[in-house]
């Protein structure tokens, strides 16, 4: 069974197979026989109202992805090691992601970016071209064979690290790793591993049908 492409810059060769965005805005992957649907109806509703620009394929920690870059958009990225979409952008808010590109050479990935600059993945800084990340984590559905049932506790688990703050600024809920609050000139510069005393914030979408959140 054949399946149009949506253009020629719409598909990727990823884990000895292959995946494209269709003339009907439904992806799909394919390793010589018939091709597989892994889009999902949300993913292609969303496709639908957007102009998908390319595709490419990259890895990180372990996974493989295919990634759809959408003009003014989020990049969906479709992982071949879960079966499961995610959606990566720079900066606080739905922003496209700056990654335009990705090639490997001697088992390091290059990523091309809207910037015009090369860039390399990093596990000890957590930003894009200087630009905030803002992490967002959504879990699979949770059923008990349809009972409803309550989640009466979660566990986060944190992992601080040092900054540079300037003092003269209100810091009232800054301290040291240690307990003991900062003492230092008004003005000066100073790289402390810190401790917020604040909790963190957890916010709980619910939905009954799936479709309606609150």
């Amino acid at each position: 069974m054949t399946k149009g492409i949506l253009n020629g810059r719409c598909w990727a060769q990823i884990d000895n197979t292959l995946c494209w965005v269709g003339q009907n805005k439904i992806v799909y992957r394919s390793g010589g026989g018939t091709p597989q649907v892994i889009s999902t109806p949300e993913i292609k509703e969303a496709l639908d109202a957007s102009t998908v620009e390319d595709c490419y394929a990259f890895f990180d920690r372990g996974h493989e992805y295919f990634a759809i870059r959408r003009a003014g958009k989020t990049t969906f990225c479709y992982d071949v090691t879960t079966g499961l979409w995610i959606e990566r952008s720079t900066g606080v808010g739905e922003n496209p992601w700056i990654v335009t590109s990705v090639e490997e050479y001697d088992g390091v990935q290059y990523y091309g970016t809207d910037t015009g600059k090369i860039c390399t993945a990093s596990r000890t800084k957590y930003a894009d071209d200087s630009a905030v990340i803002n992490g967002v984590v959504v879990s699979l559905p949770v059923m008990r064979n349809g009972d409803e049932f309550s989640i009466d506790e979660i566990n986060l688990r944190a992992v601080t690290a040092n900054t540079t703050v300037r003092t003269g600024t209100e810091f009232d809920y800054l301290e040291t790793e240690s307990g003991e609050p900062i003492e230092t000139e008004a003005g000066e510069l100073i790289e402390v591993p810190l401790a917020i005393n604040e909790p963190p914030q957890i916010i709980l979408q619910m939905s009954e049908n799936g479709e309606e959140w609150g």
